[in-house]
């Protein structure tokens, strides 16, 4: 199952398997304050067994939806995750998320890489429409989005309720297929 998309000439996307669970789990341990503010998952990521079902799940869902998790390598160094979730193949949707390590922002990675994974949706896997959201106070995410040219369709308030108890407001994204296609010519 294993497989790796190349994005530019340092810039590579690899599928996450279960053998790599020990290599995301230090890596979340890594940047765990970096992803705190953003990820209501990352203080709560305890073992690498927990990573190890998470990618269990991740997989059954690829084989399901076609729809994957990567890592992203950058000069063959693991940077962080670009990523599809919570497709709903039988409206071709599906959701794209992200999170770089704190040493590798401000590069070009990012917006690189989720771009990579936009064209492959609508290219490869005949999506319809593809989506992103960021926390509204996240700034350097909702930069990333703006610079694919997803267009802004809102707030979603109380969108999630983080460890502490607050809940946070979501801006949301998308690109419609007829919108993608325009941009390719």
């Amino acid at each position: 199952m294993s497989f790796s998309l190349r994005v530019d000439d340092r810039i590579s996307l690899r599928l996450v398997e279960l053998h790599h669970a020990q290599e995301l789990y230090d890596q979340i341990d890594r940047n765990r304050e970096h992803l705190r503010p953003w990820f209501r998952w990352a203080p709560h990521v305890k073992d690498v067994e927990e990573v190890r079902r998470e990618i269990s799940d991740w997989l059954t869902l690829f084989a399901r939806t076609g729809c994957f998790r990567t890592f992203i390598d950058v000069d063959g160094k693991s940077a962080g995750l670009v990523f599809y979730q919570n497709p709903e193949v039988p409206s071709r949707l599906v959701e794209i998320g992200f999170w770089l390590d704190a040493g590798c922002e401000g590069k070009g990675v990012m917006t690189k890489s989720a771009g990579f994974l936009m064209d492959y949706a609508f290219a490869e896997l005949a999506m319809r429409r593809v989506q992103m959201k960021a926390d509204v106070t996240n700034t350097r995410s909702r930069a990333v989005i703006e610079r694919l040219g997803l267009t802004f369709e809102g707030v979603i308030r109380s969108a999630y309720r983080m460890p502490d108890g607050r809940y946070v407001d979501a801006a949301m994204y998308s690109m419609l297929d007829d919108q993608w296609k325009e941009r390719q010519r």
